[in-house]
């Protein structure tokens, strides 16, 4: 699910929209549109059990959590929220059970204000203070890997594997939330190996950080790769294989946030194979194409219309009254009936029907036509209606091939 978010100037204000096959900056601008400032940000969005997580295509607001949490809890939604950045970081989280909200001009101060949330414990609200505290957590449990690696020869392998349980339980208490509890853990872990006398070799495998050899620019390229695949095939999923696999790559992102690089490296390549196969042999859907081709379209001619409802010219009047279908007469009608039976039953036949159907389009794309006028308008409007239409058609002819 993809969201876009304005900030209004109060939490009753916010504006946040989600749909399944727009695209976030498209989301953003709707926020936008009908918000109250110009603060947006955008991205996917995943929900497991209690947990609420926000992937962001764009540096995302400071104390995006916890205002996403306050408009769910205006119509009783309650949930732990979360924040990736665009870097696939966790940079924010915000639970229902954290200290008392902060409401009015106060929590106005501490969201979309970096720099006085940055200021320490006078103004930064709870999701600057789990930020540190996770800092707090990744410092610390490097610390206990390095000591455990200098005391190798003083840990017996009693004493090396209740260490290692411990790093795994702190992990997994900084990833539920609770990095207080993972702190005491860690330190408690710290203390008692600075206890021992240092020797100069390596520690025990046991304490040594699982997939230690996986650095953070191979699970970048590794998510990029499924990224990348997933834009690429997406015409070919359908809305539940999309969610599934999109629920499977949040999973390996909390892998990699809670320190699990294998982990998180297996279920990328996991839900990579698993894309490859579904589309395996698979034609490619045309009319999500289209309808992408279409809403550009639209858009363009949206605000077109704004500009000429003033003027009293029978083109201009058209266009404004009728949109994108007075343009083209029956041709769009044409292609779409094709698409559907295109997308109905795949085969020779049906792929004849929406090549006939975009060879119609021919003389809109022709030099002179009457898209070219539109797109040199004197009224001040950018439209690049041409080369969306030119650009719709020709990623249709490529998925029939």
């Amino acid at each position: 699910m993809n969201f876009g978010f304005c900030l209004g100037k109060k939490p009753p204000g916010d504006v946040l929209i989600l749909h399944k096959l727009k695209a976030p900056p498209q989301l953003a601008k709707l926020a936008k549109s009908s918000g109250e400032t110009p603060k947006t940000v955008c991205g996917s969005l995943a929900l497991e059990e209690k947990l609420l997580t926000l992937t962001c295509v764009s540096e995302p607001i400071t104390g995006l959590a916890r205002r996403i949490r306050l408009f769910l809890k205006q119509v009783g939604l309650k949930y732990t929220i979360q924040v990736i950045g665009p870097d696939g970081a966790l940079l924010e989280a915000d639970s229902p059970e954290d200290e008392e909200e902060i409401t009015g001009a106060e929590a106005e101060d501490n969201v979309g204000n970096g720099e006085k949330a940055a200021e320490g414990s006078a103004t930064g609200g709870p999701a600057n203070n789990d930020m540190d505290l996770q800092s707090e957590v990744a410092e610390l449990r490097g610390e206990v890997i390095a000591l455990g690696r200098a005391r190798r020869e003083q840990l017996g392998k009693d004493t090396a594997a209740r260490m290692s349980a411990g790093l795994k339980q702190a992990t997994s208490l900084a990833a539920s939330g609770d990095a207080t509890a993972a702190i005491a853990l860690l330190s408690a872990l710290r203390d008692e190996l600075e206890a021992l006398p240092e020797l100069e070799e390596e520690a025990s495998p046991e304490v040594e950080d699982e997939g230690a050899q996986i650095g953070e620019e191979e699970l970048k390229s590794a998510r990029a790769r499924v990224v990348a695949l997933a834009e690429e095939k997406r015409g070919q999923l359908t809305g539940e294989e999309r969610s599934t696999l999109s629920a499977d790559l949040k999973r390996a992102d909390a892998a990699r946030q809670s320190m699990r690089p294998a982990e998180a490296l297996q279920g990328y390549e996991d839900v990579r194979q698993r894309l490859a196969s579904l589309t395996a042999g698979r034609p490619v859907r045309l009319m999500p194409i289209w309808q992408e081709t279409k809403e550009a379209l639209d858009k363009q001619i949206g605000a077109l219309q704004k500009a000429l409802r003033n003027y009293n010219h029978p083109d201009l009047n058209q266009i404004a009254d009728y949109g994108f279908l007075a343009l083209t007469g029956g041709n769009h009608t044409r292609l779409m009936a094709a698409l559907f039976n295109y997308d109905a039953q795949p085969s020779a036949k049906t792929a004849t029907g929406v090549k006939t159907a975009l060879d119609a389009f021919d003389a809109l794309l022709a030099s002179g036509s009457v898209l070219e006028d539109y797109d040199a308008n004197p009224f001040g409007v950018s439209l690049r209606l041409g080369q969306t239409l030119r650009d719709g058609v020709s990623k249709l002819q490529v998925g029939l091939e």
